[in-house]
């Protein structure tokens, strides 16, 4: 039997990352592997959780939280690069890993913005430099 969330495109990325980071030989450097993959375990706890919501505006909620956790996830590695820890080409694999969630994330949260974040990797849509302040709002549901 086959629950409903391990259909998601999300979760199954979600599950390649983990391999990933499993798999990173870090050794010296365990606690950041364990945190990361706490992270990536809250990660698809969240997307699972949110797909067994049932009206749009839980759902949505439960997708933010696992976007943050998939923004953690960035930071993690972005951290082990400059520690020298992760050589070039695994922060490469795994940024493009968690940018892969994301973009799924964001179409699963507002699908009307899907096709345009699926062109930019995580953190490098030119619409995020020119976001202002205000134009950040809390859906009603969160506020």
């Amino acid at each position: 039997m086959r629950f409903e969330h391990e259909h998601l495109e999300a979760w199954q990325a979600t599950m390649e990352f983990l391999r990933f980071v499993a798999g990173l030989d870090l050794t010296a450097h365990r606690s950041v592997r364990d945190r990361l993959i706490e992270r990536i375990e809250s990660l698809a706890a969240c997307i699972a959780h949110g797909n067994a919501r049932r009206t749009f505006s839980d759902r949505r909620k439960w997708f933010e939280v696992a976007r943050g956790r998939t923004m953690e996830c960035a930071a993690d590695l972005d951290v082990l690069r400059e520690l020298q820890v992760l050589g070039p080409p695994q922060h490469t694999e795994g940024r493009r890993l968690a940018g892969r969630i994301n973009t799924m994330l964001m179409g699963m949260i507002d699908p009307q913005h899907a096709a345009t974040l699926e062109a930019f990797p995580l953190g490098e849509s030119p619409a995020a430099e020119s976001i202002e302040a205000e134009d950040i709002r809390l859906p009603e549901e969160l506020n």
